[in-house]
């Protein structure tokens, strides 16, 4: 579980994210929609901990994050950005297996690891001895998935992971992240731009507007009862392609 209690983030005077208080139940996949500057990646950063909140709390499977408990919380989070954030001069295999090197695993047990990371999600062992640079950009979020994954963590982190890709393989990749995280069932938190994508991928939808979430809730929700005025017109700005909606705005 992750808990935000009075959360707030400021940047020269601007609150990023205004008094926050935001529960993601374990096993729960959340996305996290809205405007860009409206604070999902912010939150996202400070639940890393890759940012220090201004005031209010956050906690991590019970356990307060901060500088002391920063670095080890963060290896139960998998991370995965946009292109997958690859190193250039690594292969696929070397991206895929360098947080499980850096903390002491064995050669034996990454290559185990990886193994079954692979199949689950839909790579080749072909792809492992490629660069970045030989990969597509789907290949590339693969292979960041992997690395995402490697430690096993309880919670996955997305920031955006697919916003680059053309519509096919962003499909393909929306169904096999479905799939994965109904098989693997982590606490995972999704953010993305699309409305139709967070409805598909996710249980629950927590929709932010000006550094604040104005409403969260399962995607049905949000459609039939409206918490206010900016949640109808975001709706109504994402209505095209999106299934079920266009009739009832």
């Amino acid at each position: 579980m992750i808990v935000l209690s009075h959360v707030q983030k400021t940047f020269a005077a601007k609150a990023a994210l205004a008094r926050t208080d935001l529960v993601i139940e374990g096993e729960r996949v959340v996305a996290l929609v809205g405007p860009s500057g409206s604070g999902k990646s912010t939150l996202l950063r400070l639940v890393l901990g890759l940012l220090t909140p201004d005031q209010g709390t956050i906690t991590i499977g019970g356990e307060r994050l901060d500088a002391r408990t920063a670095p080890e919380l963060r290896l139960r989070m998998g991370y995965v950005i946009q292109d997958g954030g690859l190193f250039p001069h690594l292969t696929a295999e070397e991206n895929a297996v360098i947080v499980a090197r850096q903390t002491g695993w064995t050669q034996e047990r990454a290559r185990e690891r990886l193994d079954a990371l692979i199949a689950l999600v839909g790579l080749s062992k072909e792809h492992l001895d490629r660069y970045p640079i030989e990969l597509s950009g789907g290949e590339r979020q693969r292979v960041g998935l992997m690395r995402a994954l490697m430690l096993d963590p309880p919670i996955l982190l997305f920031d955006e992971p697919l916003a680059a890709l053309d519509p096919i393989i962003r499909l393909r990749l929306q169904e096999d992240l479905r799939r994965i995280f109904r098989e693997l069932k982590k606490t995972v938190l999704f953010v993305t731009h699309d409305l139709a994508e967070a409805a598909f991928v996710a249980d629950e939808i927590a929709l932010l507007h000006d550094g604040e979430v104005v409403q969260k809730g399962p995607f049905d929700e949000l459609v039939q009862r409206p918490k206010d005025a900016f949640v109808t017109e975001f709706l109504r700005a994402q209505r095209v392609g999106l299934p079920g909606i266009g009739g009832r705005l």
